[in-house]
């Protein structure tokens, strides 16, 4: 399966999504994950990365990178969970100095689906992926909840648009997220 970049045909926040539901017990799905500029991957409700990892920017006085990165996760499922349900909401402008970018959003991912028997089966982003606005966001750090909007009538099918990024596997780890108070 060769995965395509997506966009939601506006450059504005989008959320991405796209249910899977695999014939055999999964042993792990291995993920690799890109976006211009930020990405929050959830996988089945729950948080498994954040990226992708800033090309420069902040120390190299950069229009674009001279390269893109993916990150790479390994996703295994809890017992009874029987689909993989992908939601990746994307930021595609600068929030920080160090975000350097093309100018264009986009978002990518492939998953190499490792079964128990140790047969494998590959997905990842195309046309079949949903897109929506994620109309809550008035920008990349301006959240409004009152704006919240889960009706299945504002998604639609994502656009494949050109791979302008050519992206990497990155050397550095995902960037992870957690509890600092709880």
């Amino acid at each position: 399966m060769n995965a395509t970049w997506i966009w939601s045909g506006e450059n504005r926040i989008s959320e991405f999504a796209f249910d899977f539901t695999p014939t055999k017990r999964i042993r792990r799905v291995d993920i690799n994950v890109s976006a211009e500029t930020h990405y929050r991957l959830r996988i089945n409700g729950r948080f498994a990365g954040t990226g992708p990892a800033p090309v420069g920017g902040d120390w190299l006085p950069l229009d674009k990178p001279p390269y893109y990165f993916y990150d790479t996760v390994t996703w295994q499922p809890e017992a009874g969970e029987t689909t993989i349900a992908i939601r990746a909401l994307v930021i595609p402008n600068r929030q920080f100095g160090f975000d350097v970018g093309f100018g264009r959003p986009g978002f990518f991912l492939r998953a190499t689906v490792e079964y128990a028997d140790g047969t494998r089966e590959a997905f990842g982003t195309s046309q079949a992926w949903r897109a929506r606005i994620a109309t809550e966001y008035a920008g990349p750090r301006d959240f409004d909840s009152r704006r919240l909007n889960d009706a299945t009538s504002d998604w639609r099918a994502a656009e494949k648009i050109e791979d302008v990024w050519h992206a990497e596997p990155s050397n550095l780890p995902m960037r992870d997220e957690y509890d600092v108070f709880s």
